[in-house]
Parts: C-alpha cells; structure tokens; sequence
C-alpha cells in the first residue's frame, strides 16, 4: 500500500496512460510472485482496488486489447511481460493444499469459498471444484463434500493440523431434518397448521408469514424477493405504505464476517430469525432489529393471540350459530389492534360500509372478500362460505317461524 502511495500519479484525476497502467501491473505482478502465487486479471482487479479504491481491470483490458472487438488485454500485458497467461494452467493439488494453508494461517479458521475468492493469488473456488471434479482421492464419504471442504480436508491432514471437520459415517437413508415441537411453547399446532419450529431459513418464512402481524410487526402488503437482504416487504405503518428490508436467517451465529456486518448494517431493517445466539451481532449493530421468533414464543400473552387468532379461522361454523363475517372481521381486527378506520382505508372502502358491516347489518361480498384476501391474506372463499352459511341460516329460522 505505501508503494502505491508513493507512485507519482498516485492523486491524478485523470485516465492512465499505458505506462502507469503497466507499472501498476508490474508491481502487482512482483507481489503475485513474492506470494508464491500466479498472476491472475481477477487478483489484480483485487490488489489494484488499493489505488484510490478502483479496480483497473477494466482499463487493462481495454487499452491493451488488440482490437475493440477482442478482450484479450490481460493476455497481451502479460506477454509484454514475458508470462504467458493466455488460459491459467489447471491448479495442482500441493498448490490448493498450499493457498488452503496460507489462508488457515490469516484467518485463524477453516477458509470458506468466499475466502478464497476474494484472496489474491489463490485458486478460484469454481477452480478447486473443477480440480476435485477430474481427480479422484481417498477421502471419507468423498460423494457427500464439495471441493473446498476435500481441500480442508487434505490440507488438515498434510499439514498436521486437527481435523475440525466433521466426517460422519454415509448413511444411505437422507437424514430427516426434525425442528422443536411447537406445542411445548402452548401452541395449537392443529389450528397453526404446523407441528414443528423451523430448521432452515425457509422455515423461518413460513411461520414467519403466518405470524408477523400477531407479534407486533406491521402489515405486509406485498413483498419483493432480493438476494441480499432477502426481500423488501411494502408495510402499513401508520396511513403509508413503507418498504423495509428484511432479511431471514435460521440464527444470528451465520453472520460471522465483517463483509456480512457491513451488508447488514447499510441494508437491512430487520433480521427474522429463530435462533438469536450471537452476542457480538447485538453490540454491532444498531440500527437493525432482531426478531427471534423462538424468544417470542415464551411471551404467553404472544402465544396466546395466536391461538385465538388461528381457531377462530379453523372454526367450521354452524348453521345454528349464525356466525356473520362482521363478527370474525371485528375479532380479527382486536387480534391484531388495528383501528377500524385504519382497516377500512387498507380495503378502500367507506369507514359506514365497514362499520355497517362489524355491527351485522350489511354482508361482504365477492368484491370486498377479495380486498380482504389480498390484505390478510386469508381466503376470499373462506370469507364467502361465511356469508353464505349465515345467509342459509337466516332463511331456515324465518322458514320455521
């Protein structure tokens, strides 16, 4: 870093010419080789980010190429160079052996493929995978590991150093993946419609989905899938819509590199997970909430607004009962403390209309049952049997009279 500082053009605003551009190269490649690696675009693409925070990658390959319409600029450096780089040479087993050690010995843990792709002069990951794909070697249940893992694998094994890799016997049977069991925390599994807690990410969306608004967070309208965070979910917070950033993880533990932390700490307004178990996670971040559902489950007060909210809906009504929607609506509405005219302006109807409603004078219909579908998300058939069960057993009771 001081030598880059040092360069001449180091504070230039302007473009390189191909001579600063070639010193640079040079200089990367000195450092390449003081590694005990090889050259690579992407490596330099990494190390050059040091000159004013821009990768020259870019520059390389376009005042270098031989025409506009070829991208062999690195290839044409290097041969200014005297390397030959035109296709890298597949990387050997003592070379990925090797760069799985060098990086053993920075971060202190078993490298991941993330890594290896952003450490400069190591193989690619996709690199590691193709070199275990073509040889074979005496691994223990060798079909059941990727690349990286055989890699951790061998170089704990060359180098001496305990095996952190759990190896278990293969068992033929795929492994039945079994979560808590709900009911330990007071909940109606047969109304909740799920037996066991999650055991993966996509279960915390699942239980997720079916219990945000019960446990205090606001209304979700709709939701757009992202990959990091997983989605931005458009909110009823107040009389706007707001969009917030969630993004879902079984536990908090898996955020363990700073890359993770910053990703969060400028994206993210919500982590939904069901295990919180990272304390160092909690005092680093300050702006994001974290919602552990297993820790809301032990509020008995949460547990039980869930079980009401879920066997009012699981309730087959009954004729003589004469259950009118109106009422369901209002027992919903207390469930998850929206106002009335707060729940009227959501289906953009009149507050009257609703208010005529709840107090069992006027029914829903189709239109209206699908605005509540679209807002809660439960059926507008479910809304319509309703009606229609409370229809029939007005007319037999004024039949009989």
């Amino acid at each position: 870093m001081k030598e880059i500082k040092n360069l001449d053009f180091y504070n230039t605003a302007q473009e390189l010419t191909k001579e600063q551009l070639l010193v640079l190269v040079k200089m990367y490649v000195a450092f390449s080789d003081e590694k005990g690696g090889r050259p690579t675009m992407e490596g330099f693409a990494n190390w050059s980010k040091q000159f004013n925070g821009n990768s020259k990658r870019n520059a390389i390959t376009r005042r270098f190429a031989s025409s506009k319409e070829k991208n062999d600029g690195w290839y044409n450096v290097m041969k200014m160079l005297g390397r030959t780089t035109a296709r890298r040479p597949e990387w050997s087993i003592d070379e990925i052996l090797a760069a799985t050690k060098q990086l053993y010995d920075q971060l202190g843990r078993l490298p991941r493929a993330r890594d290896f792709k952003s450490a400069d002069s190591c193989p690619h990951p996709s690199a590691i995978i193709q070199h275990f794909r073509r040889h074979k070697y005496e691994l223990p249940n060798e079909k059941d590991y990727g690349g990286i893992t055989k890699a951790n694998f061998m170089m704990c094994e060359k180098y001496g150093i305990k095996n952190e890799i759990e190896m278990p016997e293969f068992n033929s049977e795929p492994r039945k993946y079994t979560g808590e069991k709900l009911v330990k925390y007071g909940l109606d599994v047969d109304s909740l419609g799920l037996e066991r807690g999650p055991v993966n990410e996509q279960g915390v969306v699942a239980l997720f989905s079916k219990i945000h608004t019960l446990i205090g967070f606001p209304n979700i309208v709709y939701i757009t899938q992202r990959t990091t965070p997983d989605c931005e979910a458009t909110c009823d917070i107040g009389y706007d819509e707001h969009s917030v950033y969630i993004d879902f993880k079984y536990q908090t533990r898996i955020y363990i590199s700073d890359e993770d932390i910053e990703k969060i700490w400028n994206h993210v307004q919500y982590i939904v997970c069901w295990k919180d178990n990272s304390e160092a996670l909690k005092k680093r971040l300050k702006k994001t909430k974290i919602i552990s559902l297993r820790d809301l489950l032990l509020d008995p007060k949460i547990v039980k607004k869930i079980n009401n909210h879920f066997s009012v809906l699981r309730e087959e009504p009954k004729t003589d009962e004469r259950l009118h929607p109106g009422e369901v609506i209002l027992m919903e509405l207390k469930a998850r403390n929206i106002k009335t005219d707060d729940f009227a302006r959501m289906l953009q109807i009149q507050s009257s209309q609703l208010n005529e409603i709840l107090k069992q004078r006027q029914g829903i219909n189709e239109e209206i049952a699908l605005k509540i579908e679209a807002v809660w998300g439960i059926t507008a058939e479910f809304w319509m049997r309703l009606q229609t069960e409370y229809n029939l057993a007005v007319l037999r009771v004024k039949r009989v009279t």
